[in-house]
C-alpha cells in the first residue's frame, strides 16, 4: 500500500476512533480492482462525508454506527466517486432514523417520520445531518441502550448455490419482491 492510501486509511480511522490494527475497511475496499486514483478520490469522499459529524466523534457508538454504514455500503455496485457518496448518505440516513425509532419505540411513528421526512425535502444535507445527528446524540450516549445493542453482532449471511433449482427458486423470490409494493403502510398486505 502507497504512502498516500495508508495515510487516507488513517484519517478515516482516526475520526471514527478505529484501532490502527483494525484492517476491516482496506479488506472491504481490496475486493474491487479500483486504480490508486480512484480509491484516494474514495476515501477523500469518506473523510468528507465523515467531517458532517465532526461534532459527534466523541461519540463511540455513533462512530461505530457510521463505519457499518460504510462498510455496508461497498456491497452495492460502485462506478463512480458520486455514485458511492450517495449510496453512503442514504444508508447513514436511513440507518440512523432506523436506530431512532428503534430507540424511540414511539407511538406516534408516523408524526416522527413525517418530520423526518419533511427535514429530508427541505435540508441540504450538512445540516440535516446536524438536526439528525442531534436527534440521536441522545441515543448514543443512553449507556443502556449502547449495551443493549453491543449484544447483538451483525451476523452476514451468505448462500452457495449448488444448483439451478436454487438458482431458479432464488430468481422466483427476487422476481416476487420486485412486483410488491413495500413501504410502511402495505407492510400487512403482500400478494
Amino acid at each position: 500500500m502507497t504512502v498516500k492510501l495508508n495515510s487516507a486509511y488513517q484519517k478515516i480511522k482516526n475520526f471514527l476512533s478505529i484501532s490502527n490494527d483494525n484492517e476491516e475497511l482496506e479488506r472491504i475496499i481490496e475486493r474491487y480492482s479500483f486504480s490508486e486514483e480512484f480509491l484516494l478520490q474514495l476515501l477523500d469522499k469518506i473523510y468528507q462525508f465523515l467531517n458532517y459529524f465532526a461534532m459527534f466523534n466523541d461519540i463511540e457508538p455513533f462512530m461505530k454506527s457510521l463505519f457499518i454504514t460504510i462498510k455496508k455500503s461497498f456491497e452495492f455496485k460502485i462506478e463512480t466517486v458520486d455514485d458511492f457518496q450517495q449510496i453512503l448518505i442514504k444508508n447513514t440516513l436511513t440507518r440512523l432514523i432506523q436506530e431512532y425509532l428503534t430507540y424511540s419505540k414511539t407511538h406516534n411513528e408516523q408524526k416522527v417520520l413525517g418530520y423526518l421526512t419533511d427535514s429530508l425535502q427541505k435540508l441540504k444535507i450538512g445540516p440535516l445531518i446536524v438536526n439528525l445527528g442531534l436527534i440521536v446524540k441522545p441515543m448514543y450516549e443512553d449507556e443502556a441502550y449502547v449495551e443493549k445493542i453491543e449484544e447483538f453482532e451483525e451476523v452476514e449471511v451468505s448462500y452457495v448455490l449448488n444448483d439451478e433449482q436454487e438458482i431458479g427458486i432464488k430468481k422466483q423470490i427476487d422476481s416476487w419482491l420486485e412486483t410488491q409494493e413495500i413501504s410502511l403502510n402495505e407492510q400487512d398486505r403482500l400478494e
